[in-house]
């Protein structure tokens, strides 16, 4: 793929020659996953099946926690009835095409989304249980997501919501401690962007927030090119997703799964 070549370089260059993003050369993403494929890619001279082969992992791994959700969400159902809901639905999300296509390649995708279902089923799991350290440990995965795409930081918000209202044994201080104490672990999982970004400000920020922007604009100025805005992916997402015929299992389920059980908890008649 066109895009692989960044996001393979980069580690390479830091296990070979000691080079880092920003500081000896651009880079256009947050840094995070470059340290994580340089310990893996040290061990070998294969660097794009490196990096492929933990984009395949992070993705089989969000297939197997998608699967385990749905089996504990099920768990009064009888065991037949639980492996044709969760299998399936696995099966079909498995299957998708937006998942097929951002899936497996050596990329930002894989290891963003695993970071950020973990820290959702962990931070659900804490808020209900009413136990700090895993709100906490929500905090340092979702931060370390953001630390492997920059577009992940508006996940913050629900995470942040949920803690304020979400049904829990926390009181109110609690929670504030909690969210505050989330924070603190974000930063630490940022603790890698945040030395780059103190090496290199002016490179740092142009390469996440400089560089989008005029590749906006750039593509603008082409007479066939149509600009991606961050609406525009969304709407160009949904559009994939809906003209897909397999895709409509998908929100059928997941229209029903809200009915049943999210539903009746906000209006119980």
């Amino acid at each position: 793929d066109p895009d692989e070549f960044q996001f393979v370089a980069p580690p390479a260059l830091l296990t070979q020659d000691h080079k880092l993003p920003y500081v000896d050369y651009p880079y256009f993403h947050m840094p995070n996953l470059i340290f994580v494929q340089a310990i893996l890619m040290d061990w070998t001279s294969q660097k794009l099946l490196v990096a492929r082969t933990l984009s395949a992992a992070c993705g089989t791994a969000t297939i197997a926690l998608v699967f385990y959700a749905g089996w504990s969400l099920l768990r009064e159902l009888a065991d037949d009835m639980r492996w044709v809901i969760c299998g399936g639905l696995t099966l079909i999300f498995a299957t998708c095409r937006l998942f097929t296509y951002t899936s497996g390649n050596a990329w930002n995708h894989d290891t963003a989304v695993l970071c950020t279902l973990v820290a959702y089923l962990i931070h659900l799991r804490g808020v209900n249980a009413g136990k700090i350290s895993y709100i906490v440990a929500a905090g340092f995965f979702i931060g370390f997501a953001v630390g492997i795409r920059l577009s992940f930081a508006l996940a913050v918000i629900p995470f942040s919501v949920w803690l304020g209202i979400g049904a829990s044994p926390l009181r109110t201080r609690d929670r504030l401690r909690s969210l505050i104490a989330a924070m603190a672990a974000a930063t630490v999982a940022n603790l890698p962007s945040a030395w780059l970004a103190w090496r290199a400000p002016k490179q740092f920020i142009f390469g996440n927030i400089g560089y989008p922007r005029l590749s906006k604009l750039y593509y603008q100025t082409l007479p066939d090119a149509h600009a991606m805005t961050f609406v525009s992916k969304i709407g160009s997402s949904l559009s994939k997703f809906c003209t897909d015929p397999c895709n409509l299992f998908i929100l059928v389920g997941f229209c029903v799964t809200i009915t049943i059980f999210v539903a009746p908890r906000f209006c119980p008649l």
